[in-house]
């Protein structure tokens, strides 16, 4: 329970200091600071912190969901935490692109990949095809396990929103293939 009258930041505090608590981080494990560059808060979790379980990285790593920057001090635990973080990110933008299809009628017939059957472009094509849009028009090939947005994709498009849903919700990533964007060459 925070005292009445305490200001926002002290109850930013308290609320993130309670969250990682329930994830199994004691508050003497942690600092948080306010970071002028990032213009946000910064959670660094120190000391007993690098014992913490698959689980309780993975509650961690759900509260940088809500926009919260955290870390490990410990680099060996640092580097687990990012690799728990990045499938629990991997595994909710999947979900939120699942209700997102189903929502409007495109997840049933979401083609699926089989490395077996077809290669990454063949199933890129019919990807873009259940989408609605023209074969090789969004998604291009970058290596055999990675996917990129075509550097002339119009990014502003319903199109690409469309396309990254049922990207994020394929099994792509089950068979070790990226998805992601590549910034444009210099001039």
């Amino acid at each position: 329970m925070v005292p009445e009258g305490t200001t926002g930041e002290e109850k930013f505090c308290a609320r993130v200091l309670s969250e990682l608590a329930a994830c199994g981080v004691a508050p003497d494990h942690v600092s948080i600071q306010y970071e002028n560059e990032l213009q946000d808060f910064s959670i660094r979790i120190h000391g007993a912190a690098p014992k913490l379980d698959q689980g309780q990285l993975a509650c961690v790593a759900r509260l940088e969901f809500g926009g919260l920057i955290i870390s490990f001090e410990d680099g060996s635990a640092n580097a687990k935490f990012r690799s728990v973080a990045q499938s629990a990110r991997r595994a909710k933008a999947r979900e939120d692109a699942i209700v997102w299809l189903t929502e409007r009628n495109l997840l049933e017939a979401l083609p699926l990949f089989d490395p077996a059957t077809g290669d990454l472009a063949a199933y890129a094509n019919r990807l873009e095809e259940h989408c609605g849009l023209a074969r090789g028009s969004i998604l291009e090939v970058h290596s055999p396990n990675l996917l990129t947005i075509r550097r002339d994709a119009d990014f502003q498009s319903d199109a690409l929103r469309l396309i990254s849903h049922a990207v994020a919700a394929s099994n792509l990533s089950d068979h070790g293939i990226a998805f992601g964007f590549l910034g444009s060459d210099a001039a």
